[in-house]
């Protein structure tokens, strides 16, 4: 059965939707599942952003950097919203809510997320069947249930939270603007992904839409994303995306979001991602809120409480803060006891310490002081079609090893 598409213009790229083929159609269950977290949607939310460029770093000594903003488009500029959300696409959003509403959707205004230092969707962006190492770009769009990491932590890494984008989107819509670290180019595209299937102009139609050129190909019609700098530079001055030609990584525009708290993504941040922030992987910017090494502590002890960090299911209370950045200086300066590796948790005996190590140990636990001791652990090899790297939650250099596909705690809950 050939696959049917209905084509909407929005500038030099267009709306792309398409008619179902044979099989099942209705309502995705992935995001019902994925909404019975505990977290609410901006933790989700950030958590995904905030991993998603610590998965995509692109060098160890340098940090991620992720920008979040509101922006509103001004009264002079809403003529380039019908250029990306055209009435059409709005007329089919509305058929795809089970029960109408008169609920208004500000379309002026946008959430933007760009990371900096981090890979951008690389990967083929011709081949929507393309999967394994380096397909980013089809594993973001194209799949659910299904990560689009290259160096998945484990944090999220089932490619599910991608849904919070869309959910994000008061219209279930979203934009992106990549630079690549594979070819240097820089892309435009979106998407949408509306909560079911739905009748328009007397057929049905899948859930899911996309934003760019139209292209033919014997399977039938695709949209690529677009290059043109002039459609380009338009969307980042319009829409206040800082990100410039050459710097690589990915900027996410999400229209009509959702509104939400700056001092909660701040709490939120800061209880979830402690760990990567003071080891200086992580910097965010949040508004005109600045997280980084140099500062997460003092801006934790202003404004998370024990209570939150508790109330934020995450472990990040003032004491463990504390032990945590202790420990970290330790590592750092080599203010520890180091072991052979053990093969079980029985071999530890007192004769796993030489003897003035074991004497230093019970003099520092007599003065109720902490101690510090490294323990090297053996993770059983399993097969991994990708080089692997684990990463000491005290410490910034990365060990080589092999077991599942991540660095080991980017957040020390896991530890």
């Amino acid at each position: 059965m050939a696959i049917q598409y209905s084509i909407s213009e929005a500038q030099d790229v267009k709306w792309l939707y398409t008619r179902p083929a044979f099989g099942r159609t209705g309502r995705g269950l992935a995001e019902s599942n994925f909404a019975k977290e505990r977290r609410d949607w901006l933790a989700i939310l950030l958590r995904e952003v905030l991993q998603n460029g610590l998965d995509a770093r692109v060098q160890a000594d340098r940090p991620v950097e992720v920008k979040i903003k509101s922006v509103r488009l001004a009264n002079t500029e809403i003529g380039f919203i019908p250029k990306l959300l055209p009435q059409l696409h709005l007329s089919r959003f509305n058929n795809s809510v089970l029960h109408q509403s008169d609920e208004e959707h500000d379309l002026q205004h946008f959430l933007v997320i760009e990371d900096f230092g981090t890979t951008g969707l690389i990967g083929k962006t011709d081949d929507p069947e393309l999967d394994g190492k380096g397909q980013n770009w089809n594993a973001f769009w194209f799949r659910e249930g299904e990560g689009g990491k290259e160096h998945s932590s484990g944090n999220g890494g089932a490619g599910q939270g991608k849904i919070t984008y869309f959910s994000t989107s008061g219209i279930r819509t979203i934009f992106t603007y990549t630079v690549r670290t594979d070819d240097v180019r820089e892309l435009l595209y979106g998407a949408s992904s509306f909560k079911r299937d739905y009748e328009f102009e007397g057929h049905k139609w899948l859930r899911d839409a996309y934003w760019g050129m139209a292209v033919e190909r014997e399977s039938g019609t695709i949209a690529l994303p677009s290059n043109d700098s002039k459609l380009i530079q338009s969307f980042r001055e319009k829409l206040g995306v800082t990100r410039q030609a050459g710097q690589p990584g990915l900027s996410l525009v999400i229209p009509a979001a959702k509104e939400f708290g700056l001092e909660d993504a701040v709490q939120i941040t800061i209880a979830e991602f402690f760990a990567p922030i003071i080891r200086g992987d992580l910097v965010v910017q949040i508004g005109d809120t600045r997280i980084d090494s140099g500062s997460v502590v003092c801006l934790a002890n202003d404004r998370l409480s024990d209570a939150r960090a508790r109330e934020l299911h995450t472990c990040t209370t003032r004491g463990f803060r504390d032990f945590y950045k202790q420990a970290l200086e330790r590592s750092r300066h080599g203010q520890l006891e180091r072991i052979e590796v053990l093969n079980s948790a029985p071999e530890l005996t007192e004769s796993t310490f030489a003897p003035e190590a074991l004497e230093k140990l019970r003099e520092a636990l007599f003065r109720e002081e902490p101690i510090a001791v490294r323990f090297p652990v053996t993770v059983k090899q399993k097969w991994c079609p990708n080089p692997v790297s684990f990463r000491c939650p005290f410490d910034g250099s990365p060990k080589s090893g092999a077991g599942r596909a991540g660095h080991l705690a980017t957040r020390p809950a896991h530890w």
